[in-house]
């Protein structure tokens, strides 16, 4: 949470795995209603326009509670 350097480096990871969300065909989405996927692309509006408002308490929450279920989702997917 110190370091700018990561800071910057997670938010980026984020917006751009937010933005290649939307590119996800409805079918894919609909097989995982666990995922919210509306919000997860409105964390990319989020991130990529009110960078100086963002919460990095939230944006560590998603980290540490969200990332790992679109990780398992991404797995099945490609598997």
């Amino acid at each position: 949470m110190q370091d700018l350097d990561v800071q910057d480096a997670v938010l980026w990871r984020l917006q751009t795995l937010a933005e290649a969300t939307g590119k996800l065909s409805q079918e894919v989405k609909d097989r995982h209603p666990e995922i919210r996927w509306r919000a997860l692309y409105g964390f990319r509006n989020i991130a990529a326009h009110a960078c100086l408002d963002l919460n990095l308490d939230l944006v560590w929450e998603i980290v540490e509670q969200h990332l790992s279920t679109l990780r398992d989702v991404a797995q099945q997917e490609l598997g």
